[in-house]
């Protein structure tokens, strides 16, 4: 009876132990949202947390940025396949992580970005994630002919 408590004593601390532990390190608070911490999970990944120790951004990134675009409303995040996507204030990813490259918003015109496929074609996206213009063009013909195809 005694090894059985004994046992079961060491197996409960060990999953409370390990469950408690699954962050390989967390960040400063503050630093990228108010009351959010960057984390790095133990396998290498970064998301973020709130205070109480809540998931709000799922640690499956290898990179998140701050709030700098959009009026601080949108970061960029990067994948573990190396390509770029953004999340919102509240941890939603909006524009999902499938392009080589984004540029910062109005640069062209007002809430919009330039966008590099992974097939190495250029479009733009809105601040809620859609392409506006479809990322088929080249970066020359896209400059070229910008006004014809953007009707923002």
């Amino acid at each position: 009876m005694k090894k059985t408590t004994l046992l079961l004593i060491c197996f409960f601390a060990t999953t409370i132990t390990f469950s408690q532990d699954q962050y390989k390190r967390v960040f400063k608070y503050g630093k990228y949202q108010a009351d959010w911490a960057k984390v790095k999970s133990i396998t290498g990944m970064v998301g973020m947390i709130d205070r109480n120790g809540q998931e709000v951004v799922h640690a499956i990134y290898s990179k998140i940025g701050k709030f700098t675009e959009n009026s601080g409303e949108l970061a960029k995040v990067k994948g573990i396949t190396g390509f770029y996507g953004m999340i919102n204030k509240q941890g939603t990813e909006v524009v999902p992580v499938i392009y080589a490259k984004i540029e910062s918003f109005d640069e062209y015109a007002k809430g919009i970005a330039l966008v590099k496929s992974v097939s190495g074609y250029y479009g733009f996206i809105n601040t809620e994630g859609e392409e506006v213009i479809e990322p088929v063009h080249s970066l020359k013909n896209l400059k070229q002919n910008f006004n014809q195809l953007y009707k923002g």
